[in-house]
């Protein structure tokens, strides 16, 4: 589950939610995943997160972002961020260690 290019990564994720593969899914995100101001395992994750990201297949391609907010400092070899608004959450992906990953979920208050 380890996808050093964005492309192959956005492929697998998205069919990942596509299929719900629980395994797949886990495999695919940086945990603890940061949701607004909090940190998120994975069981609370797949109880409440994966569900609401069916339908991820139909968002638009990730664009690059240069300034990432703080949560960048607390992931250890974090580059290459991408972002994407998706049903009124910003996600927000990053190559961690080499390797694609979901990082942060931000939702309106």
């Amino acid at each position: 589950m380890n996808y050093p290019e964005w492309e192959d990564f956005w492929i697998k994720f998205k069919f990942a939610f596509l299929q719900k593969s629980n395994l797949q899914i886990l495999g695919l995100v940086n945990f603890p995943l940061l949701q607004n101001d909090e940190n998120v395992g994975d069981i609370e994750f797949l109880d409440k997160w994966a569900s609401q990201l069916n339908g991820i297949e139909t968002a638009t391609e990730p664009v690059e972002v240069e300034d990432f907010p703080s949560y960048a400092k607390h992931i250890a070899h974090m580059d290459t961020v991408r972002h994407i608004n998706f049903e009124q959450m910003d996600l927000y992906f990053a190559r961690v260690n080499g390797y694609y990953r979901l990082v942060q979920i931000i939702t309106p208050r």
